[in-house]
């Protein structure tokens, strides 16, 4: 495999995060992230969540 392309290009959030805690013994920096993380998938789905109750309500 190509260990995630030159430097971390090809590289999702979550290796990057596993990467940080495993390979590199940065639990904290890693946890840290991960809830950083958790945050934007969240603000994500419920601005999501929001769209499709209004279409909901005008359908």
């Amino acid at each position: 495999m190509t260990r995630g392309g030159p430097g971390f290009d090809t590289d999702t959030t979550t290796t990057c995060l596993y990467k940080l805690a495993f390979d590199n013994q940065a639990v904290g920096e890693s946890a840290a992230m991960a809830v950083v993380n958790l945050v934007l998938i969240l603000a994500v789905v419920l601005v999501y969540l929001r769209v499709v109750r209004r279409r909901e309500d005008t359908a």
